[in-house]
């Protein structure tokens, strides 16, 4: 069974399929060296990895605690969405994530259930994923990314 199948969810008076398990959470931050002692020194997370992912002009740091992954996330250029983000709403929960074995899939429900994606599709995101995230308009204000992470599809 599809791991999107499994678990059902209610978006106003829409029934939409979403995956069980929680990727990530991702926080916007204005500087990564500023924010990351918290969360290492004081949460005691570990730093998984950094990258840049350039299509979203974001610079994110992985961080590991036992079951979930947080994301901080520091934009790279001016003209970031996070920037945006930071601009308006300071720094914060920026969005939460959930990993799917089928992101095309996921894409075809949510466009059946009239829900508006954020950039109209799938783009390349960090380590190693395919993600999609639909406007916090349709989630009463929170941002929600799906992700399937390449080479590790469940079989």
């Amino acid at each position: 069974m599809d791991s999107c199948a499994r678990t059902k969810a209610t978006a106003g008076n829409r029934t939409m399929s979403l995956p069980p398990k929680i990727s990530h959470i991702a926080i916007a931050v204005r500087d990564l060296d500023r924010a990351l002692p918290f969360y290492t020194e004081v949460l005691g997370l570990r730093v998984e990895s950094k990258e840049e992912v350039l299509s979203e002009g974001v610079r994110i740091v992985h961080l590991k605690a036992e079951n979930i992954f947080i994301e901080l996330l520091e934009p790279s250029h001016t003209n970031s969405p996070v920037q945006s983000y930071l601009n308006k709403y300071g720094e914060g929960l920026h969005h939460i994530a959930f990993e799917t074995n089928d992101i095309e899939k996921v894409l075809i429900d949510l466009k059946a259930k009239d829900l508006p994606i954020v950039n109209e599709g799938v783009k390349k995101g960090a380590r190693n994923s395919d993600i999609l995230f639909i406007h916090p308009d349709a989630t009463n204000g929170t941002l929600v990314e799906f992700c399937e992470y390449r080479g590790r599809r469940e079989q």
